[in-house]
C-alpha cells in the first residue's frame, strides 16, 4: 500500500491546474497500479473498477488542487481495502 500511496502522489505532484483530463489520468493510473500490483488480483481488480466508477459518477471532479485529489483518493483506498 505504501507503494502505491507514493505512486499517487508522483502522478498528482505536479504543477498543472487540476482540470478534467489531470484528475482523469491520475484516477485511472491510480486504480491501473492497484490492479497491478496488490497480491489479491480478483480484489485489486473490484477495487480499481470502483475507483473508475467513482470517476466516471464525478466524486473526484471538485477536487481543486493535487493535495485535494491525492487525500480523496487515499481516503477510498482506505475505505475499500
Amino acid at each position: 500500500m505504501r507503494t502505491l500511496i507514493v505512486s499517487l502522489w508522483l502522478l498528482v505532484a505536479t504543477t498543472q491546474p487540476l482540470d478534467h483530463a489531470t484528475i482523469e489520468s491520475t484516477v485511472r493510473g491510480a486504480a491501473d497500479i492497484f490492479a497491478a500490483e496488490y497480491f489479491d488480483v480478483p480484489f485489486s481488480q473490484s477495487v480499481a473498477a470502483e475507483l473508475r466508477r467513482r470517476l466516471e459518477a464525478g466524486q473526484y471532479a471538485a477536487a481543486a488542487t493535487p493535495q485535494e485529489l491525492a487525500r480523496r483518493l487515499t481516503t477510498d483506498l482506505f475505505a475499500l481495502t
